[in-house]
């Protein structure tokens, strides 16, 4: 490797990248030092500070933070709303599940030790198990996260461009076992990170110093990220931005189809018209300019309509390209990368942290592009939200008349107690029609806020 005891980027802070750093010795950092015969003290170990300046790690947290919010409640959206409506599940949907699947995992399992290694590089205090646990997941959902919306493009090709296959190669069933199999194929290709990471001590005339643990790559194979930038980014780019290519050419082509097929029935229905010496000159030209009109609206909103989707397909290629385009060259710098000069270390830390933003907000951008920007999607959550408002409001009305009910009872019993039952029995049935009135309004109640709704 080019850099010795380096994280390289697996959702995992990149800490301690290089020991040219000045000495330090109090609690921002750890250092070794020993004496001569003449007493003479001298450095040689610096492990360098354990944390970066507040400057960078207060808002690298707040980003962080920020981001992890945003991704869980964008993530947990998108599933409750596949999951509570049946309508919802298509062949598109149920890809756009298992990708927010993908990415609640990433955030769950990466940010929260992310946030801790910011304010404490060293030492590493989850254990080793939980380092290669935590990278092989990462890696895991990094891989099943960028399949599915390879294959989620896939189907939107077809369903555009093809449509008439749509119908054999987009079923429920066939997709259910393309998402397995993603997640199976994702499962195996991250074994080489579960082989190269664990907890490394730095030694010291063959003694380990548990204050320098840190997760990191503990058997590296140098060539083994190479072939996850090429199979996991770079084809699946090219694939990504050739695909929706075409899908951009076939709406095009399309809108300019509808628009000679417009254009010619007006044609005809001009020539029918003329032809036609029952109707008046008026009439004809009335005829024209509202045949006109019409086609003219119905066209501009079809081709507004394609430009918006358009410019969204536009957005998740680049969006990809952003995301993920950092992350695969820090990896690929921090081992091919053998010059260790202080330029490079400025870029070399400064990709860190762009990548270490973009890995995550990945997360957080799929469910937006995908889910929120669909209107059937923004309804279907609008129902699903007043649904639930309009059941936990059903159970607390219920809730009160049960109470009211109840209290009506204790008031029978304690009459009975004291000889009054039969005028206490009537004035308890003379009570029960208000209840049922009340019981009425509010299933009244129920049905109007329903109506509105």
């Amino acid at each position: 490797m080019a850099f010795n005891n380096e994280s390289v980027n697996l959702g995992l802070n990149a800490s301690n990248i290089f020991h040219t750093l000045p000495p330090v010795t109090d609690a921002t950092g750890l250092g070794l030092e020993e004496e001569d015969i003449a007493g003479n003290s001298t450095y040689v170990f610096d492990f360098g500070p354990k944390r970066d300046s507040l400057s960078s790690v207060i808002p690298m947290t707040v980003i962080y933070i920020v981001i992890l919010i945003t991704g869980l409640v964008g993530n947990i959206c998108t599933c409750f709303v596949i999951i509570r409506n049946k309508h919802m599940r298509t062949v598109t949907n149920y890809y756009l599940f298992s990708l927010a699947l993908s990415d609640l995992l990433l955030l769950i399992v990466g940010l929260p030790q992310e946030l801790y290694l910011l304010w404490n590089k060293y030492p590493y205090v989850f254990g080793e198990a939980f380092c290669i646990i935590r990278g092989y997941t990462s890696e895991m959902s990094t891989y099943a996260s960028i399949l599915t919306i390879t294959l989620f493009t896939l189907e939107r090709y077809f369903a555009i461009c093809h449509p008439l296959r749509t119908h054999t190669m987009s079923k429920l069933s066939r997709a259910i076992y393309m998402i397995i199999g993603v997640w199976i194929f994702s499962l195996f290709a991250a074994t080489h990170v579960a082989l190269q990471l664990g907890v490394v001590f730095y030694e010291y005339k063959g003694q380990k110093i548990y204050e320098t643990a840190e997760c990191t790559l503990k058997t590296p194979l140098q060539h083994a990220f190479l072939g996850s930038t090429l199979a996991f980014f770079i084809v699946p780019m090219i694939v990504i931005s050739v695909l929706y290519v075409q899908i951009g050419m076939q709406l095009r082509e399309s809108d300019s189809v509808s628009h000679n097929r417009s254009e010619t029935n007006i044609e005809q229905s001009e020539t029918l018209n003329g032809d036609n010496k029952q109707f008046s000159l008026k009439k004809v030209h009335l005829a024209k300019l509202l045949k006109r009109h019409s086609t003219r609206s119905i066209r501009g909103s079809a081709t507004s309509s394609r430009k918006a989707v358009i410019k969204m397909l536009f957005a998740v290629v680049v969006a990809f390209f952003i995301c993920w385009a950092p992350f695969h060259a820090q990896r690929l710098m921090a081992i091919y990368v053998v010059q260790q000069t202080p330029t490079v270390v400025m870029i070399y830390t400064t990709l860190t942290h762009i990548s270490g933003i973009t890995y995550y907000v990945s997360a957080t951008i799929n469910p937006i592009l995908y889910s929120i920007m669909s209107k059937k999607f923004r309804h279907a959550f609008k129902n699903t939200l007043a649904h639930c408002c309009r059941k936990n409001g059903s159970y607390e009305r219920n809730s009160l008349r049960y109470s009211s009910y109840a209290g009506c009872q204790t008031n029978v019993v304690r009459s009975n107690n004291s000889s009054n039952f039969n005028n206490n029995s009537s004035l308890s049935r003379k009570k029960k029609p208000p209840e049922k009135e009340e019981h009425r309004n509010g299933n009244t109640e129920w049905r109007h806020l329903a109506n509105n709704n």
